[in-house]
């Protein structure tokens, strides 16, 4: 585990002043660097014992936007496409934050 970078996550979220983040705003701090579930852990326990919650935003629900994303990338996988988040956002026709929470989600599940 990165402890230099799970500390930046937290630094970015925690700067916001919020009293909560959502699972979508956890996705942007970590932008495009690879998250390990314990460093998901570490995050999520670093911001909690700061007091600040995670919550789900969003109109879907996770586990239905998770089953989109995961079927997605295996159907793009099976036309030889690679199944990128980016490339996953723009056939749903969802945003990038969005597949990225679901990923995230998966990650969380995971713990």
């Amino acid at each position: 585990m990165s402890e230099s970078r799970v500390e930046r996550w937290f630094q970015a979220l925690k700067a916001r002043g919020q009293a909560s983040v959502s699972i979508d705003e956890v996705g942007e701090a970590i932008g495009n660097d690879l998250a390990t579930t314990e460093d998901i852990d570490a995050l999520f326990s670093a911001l909690e014992a700061l007091g600040i919650a995670i919550r789900v935003d969003g109109s879907a629900t996770p586990p239905v936007l998770l089953r989109a994303v995961l079927s997605c990338a295996r159907s793009l996988k099976d036309k030889g496409e690679r199944p990128t988040a980016e490339n996953v956002a723009r056939t749903l026709g969802k945003s990038l934050g969005e597949v990225r929470s679901a990923l995230l989600y998966a990650q969380v599940l995971q713990r």
